[in-house]
């Protein structure tokens, strides 16, 4: 897990290939963001320097990237997709499972039913 953190020295410093002290500095390399989004977080975040590890040579995301809504035109290539469900809210068979909202009783994710 440590194998690319740089040491702690209170100054800039880079993720590198070696282990060197503890697990502080900026993060250079992504692996798990669509590459899309993973742009978006490096020109936000981190002076557009932070590299993508999950493009293929063609450019598109890597297949465990991607979402699995595929053949569907115009939904395959997006890098995000945002469902507006409203019928959710008022169908009882479509409501989240689990701890309720604000309790402390555990931390595991919510599960939904549909």
């Amino acid at each position: 897990m440590f194998d690319y953190c740089s040491l702690a020295t209170g100054g800039v410093k880079r993720t590198i290939d070696e282990a060197d002290g503890a697990a502080a500095g900026m993060l250079s390399r992504q692996h798990r963001m669509h590459p899309t989004i993973g742009d978006l977080i490096s020109t936000a975040y981190y002076d557009d320097q932070l590299v993508n590890r999950t493009a293929g040579e063609d450019g598109r995301g890597l297949p465990r990237v991607r979402h699995g809504l595929q053949g569907i035109p115009r939904l395959g290539e997006q890098a995000i997709l945002w469902l507006n469900l409203p019928w959710a809210a008022r169908d009882a068979g479509a409501a989240e499972i689990g701890p309720a909202a604000g309790s402390l009783a555990t931390q595991t994710p919510p599960r939904w039913q549909r």
